[in-house]
This record gives structure tokens, sequence and C-alpha cells, in this order.
């Protein structure tokens, strides 16, 4: 299952190169920028813990500004997607254009689980806390992974997303925790790593060249994580409407005059599904 997901992702972005490298660009590298040159999310300066009167307003100017280019580039990302996987043509204009009501339905539905979180975070009396933030965040990756996908592709916002997508998950769940934690894990390596300059100060030795070769290999590295991140979490959900058996309906409304062959194969996933009319 894998090894299909991650192929036909590949599959996917190298059919439409371009128009992932133009979305890329736009949302996924100013994204990846800003979290590797703001940690201070994660750890706020001395600074601002001494005085609890006044605070700095800019990291949370930044932390909406991350949101907004996270939500839009799975938007884009996500049906570009879709669209490629069934060999549709993609264009760059009409994708934009259709950004803003996607993000306003996931904002609507991930708004009380991101807060949720984010109090749980900061309200914590004790790293003990931790234990249960990482177990809810193991269980999302089990049950809930595809539910910006889900709202972006089924246009639906609230409660629904998340029963439909702990339905298609089913029979698949441990492939979804795999392919999540593992881009999760590597993705914050590669996050910690270029933050904290390990590996450079050493073998460079100018501050000026060490903070280009960060920059440059730490966003460039961490784009592509990010990119490849929504599209095999697309590929997977497509991957689910096949194991329950509810791609041949869709096959049949948009493709009714043509022959269609899903790219599966016996290896990769247990129905195939194609359509044939006269």
């Amino acid at each position: 299952m894998l090894s299909g997901v991650l192929s036909d992702s590949k599959r996917v972005v190298a059919a439409h190169s371009r128009h992932f490298l133009a979305l890329t660009v736009l949302f996924i590298l100013p994204l990846s920028l800003l979290l590797l040159f703001t940690p201070s999310f994660f750890s706020p300066p001395r600074s601002l813990l001494r005085s609890s009167y006044h605070s700095d307003p800019l990291p949370y100017l930044l932390a909406g500004v991350l949101c907004l280019f996270l939500l839009a580039a799975v938007s884009s990302i996500s049906a570009s997607t879709h669209h490629g996987f069934f060999g549709r043509p993609v264009h760059l204009l009409p994708t934009l254009i259709s950004i803003p009501s996607p993000i306003l339905r996931l904002i609507l539905t991930l708004f009380l689980p991101t807060l949720l979180l984010i109090a749980l975070l900061f309200l914590a009396p004790s790293p003990l806390i931790y234990a249960p933030i990482l177990l809810l965040s193991t269980l999302y990756f089990i049950v809930c992974s595809l539910i910006p996908i889900i709202v972006v592709l089924e246009s639906t916002w609230g409660f629904p997303p998340f029963h439909r997508s702990f339905h298609l998950l089913t029979g698949m769940r441990c492939a979804a925790l795999i392919l999540n934690l593992s881009f999760s894990f590597l993705l914050g390596i590669i996050l910690w790593v270029f933050n904290s300059s390990v590996g450079f100060n050493y073998e460079i030795r100018s501050q000026g060249v060490r903070d280009i070769v960060r920059t440059v290999l730490g966003s460039a590295v961490s784009t592509v994580m990010l990119l490849y991140l929504i599209v095999t979490n697309t590929v997977l959900y497509m991957y689910c409407k096949a194991l329950h058996g509810e791609l041949e309906a869709e096959i049949v409304r948009e493709f009714a005059w043509d022959y269609v062959s899903l790219p599966f194969d016996d290896h990769k996933v247990p129905h195939i599904v194609s359509v044939s009319h006269p």
C-alpha cells in the first residue's frame, strides 16, 4: 500500500511538475522559510517571559500568516493532485481562484481541535502533559489524517469530515500512521537541525555563508517534504476510496464515454476499477 501511494504521488508530481512548482513557490516555500526562521513560536524569547503584561504581537501575526500559507497549500495542492491522479489537465489560475472557499471550510473545521491543542501546550502545568498530547497527535494521524483532504475535495465542513475520515481509513490506518509519522518525524528533524545550525558551526566558519547554506538547504528540503506530505495524503485518500469501492461511481460520472483504468495494479490495491462504455 505504501509503495503504491508513494509511486503514484511521484507520478502525479512528475506529470505536472511546472504546476506543482508554481504552487510550491507561492505557498510552501514561504511556509518553509517561516518555519525555519521563527523558532520563537515554540520557545519564546526570555524577554517576553519576564513581563506578563507586555507581549510582542509579531509572533502571533507570523503564526497567522503561517497558518494561511499552510491552508492555501493544502487547498491548492490537494485539488491539483486529485485532478492529476485522474489524468485531467490542471491550470494555475483556476486553482488559485478556487482557494478561498476551501480555506474557509478548513478554518471552520479545524479551528476547535487546533485551539484545544494550543491550549494544552500553553496551559500545561508540567511536562507530564506532553504524553497525552503525543497520544492525541498519534490518534489524529491514525483516525483524522484525511480530514483536510476531505474538506477540500468533498466540499464539506464541521463534524462530518471527522466521521468520513474514520470510515475511509478503515483497513488503511496502519499505512496512514506510518506515512504521516514518517513525514512529520523527518520534517521535525530537518527543522531542528537547520534551526540550531547543527553541523554548520565547525565546517563553515563565516557566519554569512553559514546562514546562506542553512537557508538554502533547509528551505529546499523542508519544501519538498511538505509538498509530498500533502500529495501523498491526497493519493492515500484515493486509495481509501478505491478500497471501499467508491471510485466506480465517480469514474462513471466523469468519464462516461471513455475507457478508464486507474493507476493501480494487483500489488497496490485490491480493487481494479475500469469502466468501458460504447
